[in-house]
């Protein structure tokens, strides 16, 4: 009997609990269509797990006390309670021992199968609450997937968005210095003056602002125009001079061709500057240009081209013209004292010794440093190069009529020159080469009234035909 009764009531548990765990699935996915169809769910309310447990415990009591007295009711064999004349626990009088034992057995087991249903549906609770947090993690870990996809195409989009606005913003601005470099060129072809004069300033701020937007090719282009109207020919006018009338030099273009230097001589200047706006890497090209009479002093002219420029009279004091072209330059009564002239190539420059009837200051390059310029073809009559450093220069095919290298340096210089009434006292010729060998042909200077008086020479000095000249001391002997 209690058998019976034992399976009975497992097979009622189990119809409960299966009855228990459809309707928690069926409530829990309501509560997920809820959660989709509302935009802002309200979160549930949860009991205390004190209250729980107290609950359960009360209620598995209740239950096992009342499924103990229906076991016994069963076992007693007695009508129900409510209709026992004799009240209703009567019928424990009718139970003995045994089957009190067998339904309290009973009612232990069915409590442990409640337990174990208890801790499974605990355990399955636990796990559908980790895979559902799984799932959220998931969702969420796709979803700041997708907000990232999202954040990195606004980002590309505003990138994009930036780089035409950039490059609108470019291209009005060199649209716009365009347009003043063409009413600048329009200001320099002027026939006034006033508006050459202010045109060569803008032109000269126009490549400032040009390199400030990054772009030297630009402003290389204005400062070949500046030195355009350099090279463009000297305007003439007639001239007064005591009742007659003569060609000169216009005074206005003259003043607009000065400040054209005069800006040259700003953004070069010959001592090192940190000035942003220097031209200094820009290229000079001054070929064929009138420069007679200019002040060219202290401007840094290095690797400049002044090829067939005149620089009759002009004043080039403390200048640096390192590796410059200077072929066939004039150079009547121009002043180099105190410059830089390293490298310099001097092919075929020429002096004039007298223009008619009127002597002409001879070249100054006094005290200059010429360390292995190249002077070739050059006509140089009186040149002065007292105190200057020519070291590894090279002299030839030149005339120096009455040239000056009075305590010049010429060591491991070349001289395969005319030399005519030239003086090299105190001069310091050791290793200086003025034969280039013993063959008959051989380059080698010509000495006519030379004066070596207190030149040094040494053992490597190379003297015409190896002979030395009469008047010099014994050269210095190494060591």
């Amino acid at each position: 009997m209690g058998t019976v009764l034992l399976w009975v009531a497992l097979v009622g548990f189990g119809a409960l609990i299966s009855y228990w765990l459809k309707r928690f699935r069926a409530n829990r996915q309501g509560a997920a269509r809820s959660t989709e169809a509302l935009p802002t769910p309200s979160k549930p309310r949860r009991i205390p797990l004190v209250a729980l447990v107290s609950i359960g415990t009360f209620i598995v009591t209740a239950l096992g006390v009342a499924l103990f007295v229906w076991l016994a009711w069963l076992l007693s064999d007695q009508p129900a309670p409510w209709r026992d004349p004799n009240g209703w626990r009567a019928f424990f009088s009718h139970v003995d021992g045994t089957e009190i034992f067998d339904a309290a057995r009973t009612t232990a087991t069915i409590l442990a199968i409640i337990g174990i249903g208890g801790a499974a549906l605990v355990a399955y609770r636990r796990q559908d609450t980790a895979e559902r947090a799984h799932e959220v993690s998931i969702e969420a870990q796709q979803t700041a997937a997708r907000q990232f996809m999202l954040d990195s195409d606004k980002y590309d989009l505003d990138l994009k968005r930036h780089q035409l606005e950039t490059s609108r913003r470019i291209d009005d601005r060199e649209r716009e210095l365009r347009d003043r470099f063409t009413t600048i060129a329009e200001q320099l072809g002027s026939s006034s003056h006033a508006v050459r004069h202010a045109g060569a300033y803008a032109l000269a701020a126009l490549a400032d602002d040009w390199h400030m937007f990054d772009n030297d090719r630009e402003r290389q282009v204005c400062i070949d125009l500046l030195c355009a109207q350099l090279r463009s020919p000297r305007q003439q006018i007639e001239i007064s001079d005591g009742g007659m009338l003569k060609t000169g030099d216009s005074p206005q273009d003259l003043e607009v061709r000065k400040t054209i230097v005069a800006l040259i001589r700003s953004h070069r200047p010959v001592t090192n500057t940190d000035d942003f706006n220097n031209w200094k890497s820009c290229k000079l090209d001054l070929s064929g240009a009138d420069l007679s009479g200019f002040n060219l002093e202290d401007i840094d002219l290095s690797a400049a081209n002044l090829e067939t420029v005149n620089l009759t009279h002009a004043l080039l004091v403390n200048t640096d013209l390192s590796d410059a072209n200077m072929r066939r330059t004039t150079l009547t009564g121009a002043e180099f004292t105190g410059s830089k002239l390293p490298r310099v190539q001097l092919y075929y420059a020429h002096a004039e010794d007298a223009i008619g009837d009127k002597r002409q200051p001879p070249v100054e390059f006094g005290n200059c440093e010429m360390q292995n310029a190249l002077i070739v073809g050059t006509s140089l009559p009186r040149a002065q190069f007292a105190e200057s450093d020519l070291t590894g220069a090279s002299f030839g095919s030149s005339k120096m009529v009455g040239a000056n290298f009075r305590k010049a340096t010429l060591r491991k210089a070349t001289l395969w020159i005319h030399l005519e009434d030239v003086t090299f006292r105190d001069a310091d010729l050791r290793g200086t080469r003025f034969s280039g060998g013993n063959r008959p042909r051989s380059a080698q200077a010509e000495f006519i009234r030379v004066n070596f008086q207190g030149a040094v020479h040494d053992e490597t000095t190379k003297w015409p035909n190896g002979e030395v000249p009469d008047g010099l001391q014994e050269p210095d002997v190494p060591g």
